[in-house]
């Protein structure tokens, strides 16, 4: 079965406090927002949780953060990124 994305929307405050950070992964989105996809998505405890898939060259590997809950606006799961307001 192939694996839905995960866009993560951030707050103001999370741009604000997490876009310099953010900025190698995510993107300001016209229609969502400054945003990003994620292998997976925890939103359950203290903090937010976020993997994202970083390809370099033949190695994969998972970046993990976990953020406070304030700073995020919405998650959202589609069949395809183009769903989600992306084109390529």
């Amino acid at each position: 079965m192939e694996e839905r994305p995960i866009t993560v929307v951030l707050t103001d405050a999370g741009v604000a406090e997490l876009g310099g950070i953010l900025k190698f992964w995510f993107k300001d989105n016209p229609a969502l927002g400054f945003c990003g996809n994620c292998k997976s998505v925890n939103p359950e405890g203290h903090y937010f949780q976020m993997v994202i898939e970083e390809k370099s060259g033949s190695k994969t590997v998972d970046i993990e953060f976990n953020v406070h809950h304030h700073y995020i606006k919405a998650f959202l799961h589609a069949p395809s990124l183009k769903k989600l307001g992306f084109t390529a």
